[in-house]
Formats: structure tokens, C-alpha cells, sequence
């Protein structure tokens, strides 16, 4: 059984300034704590809602997700496919077996004729010796590929060379 607090003992809120309703009294006058004094006696205000940080943080993440996401896919790279050749010459077909048997389709879309992970191979600028130096090397997330020969490498850039869209004619 509970005994009951009498006026000016041990526990009663009159003697003891460290009691429950002191306490709160002190905290709610406090300004740097956010909670307004009590309205009526006994009564607790509680403290302004605050911004739940971690939904927040969550949104931000996956508004960063969405926008990379979409520059991936809509980049002028991956935006248009080449439109494939008719004939390819035999080192060329030979070019583009190594291409896929070497995985280079899983991130050079349509056969290196449209931007995936990778640029788009069919409209590069580069030269011969700068596509054998990223072949051989890697580059960015490409993985480097010394054990190809040197005769499959070119192999692979005659593929590139030939898969590159005929030059528009003006008329």
C-alpha cells in the first residue's frame, strides 16, 4: 500500500525542490528546451513536433537516386541506337564475336551501337591507338583486358570502325 505524502515531509512537493511538479515547473521556464509553461496547474505542454530527420534524409536519397537514374538513361549517349550495318567485313564479324564473347554488350548497348554504362561505340572520335589503350587498360568503370591479342583487339576496333554510321550526304 502507497502512504500518503503529508505537507512538509520527505517527499511532499512543498519541501523538496527537486520534486516531479518542480521540476517540471523549472524545465517549462527554461527557454533553450522548446516546451511553453504549463496553462493550468498540473498540466505538461509538450514540446513542438519536430521534422523527422530520417524520412527527410530517405526522400533526399532517393530524389539523388531517381535524378542519376535519369541522366543515365536520357544522356545523349543511350538516348539513340545507331542503326546497324548491312555487311561487315570478315575481320569485322570476327570484331564482334570477340566483342560479345568478352562481355563488351553488357555495357555498350545494341553492340556498341548505343550508350549503356558505357559510351556509345559507334560514334567515338578516338583513334586506333587510344581504343587499344582502353581496351588494354580500362578506363573509368571499364575493366582493363590484357589477355586479349593483339590481332583480337584490332579484331574488336575494326568492329567499332564498321559499325559506324554512314556519313550523311547533302543535297
Amino acid at each position: 500500500m502507497v502512504d500518503k505524502i503529508r505537507p512538509g515531509g520527505p517527499e511532499s512537493n512543498e519541501s523538496n525542490p527537486d520534486s516531479l511538479d518542480e521540476r517540471i515547473i523549472e524545465g517549462c521556464n527554461n527557454p533553450d528546451n522548446g516546451m511553453a509553461p504549463p496553462d493550468e496547474p498540473g498540466e505538461i505542454n509538450e514540446a513542438p513536433a519536430r521534422p523527422n530527420y530520417m524520412v527527410l534524409g530517405f526522400g533526399v536519397v532517393a530524389v539523388v537516386i531517381a535524378l542519376v537514374v535519369s541522366i543515365v538513361l536520357f544522356s545523349g549517349q543511350g538516348a539513340a541506337e545507331t542503326p546497324a550495318p548491312s555487311t561487315l567485313s570478315q575481320a569485322a564479324t570476327e570484331g564482334k564475336v570477340l566483342f560479345q564473347a568478352n562481355n563488351c554488350a553488357t555495357c555498350h548497348l545494341a553492340d556498341g551501337r548505343a550508350g549503356g554504362t558505357g559510351p556509345r561505340l559507334s560514334t567515338t572520335g578516338k583513334n586506333d591507338q587510344t581504343m587499344t589503350n582502353i581496351i588494354r587498360r580500362g578506363r573509368g568503370s571499364m575493366p582493363p583486358n590484357p589477355r586479349l591479342a593483339e590481332e583480337e583487339v584490332k579484331k574488336i576496333i575494326t568492329y567499332i570502325r564498321e559499325i559506324k554510321p554512314p556519313a550523311e550526304t547533302k543535297t
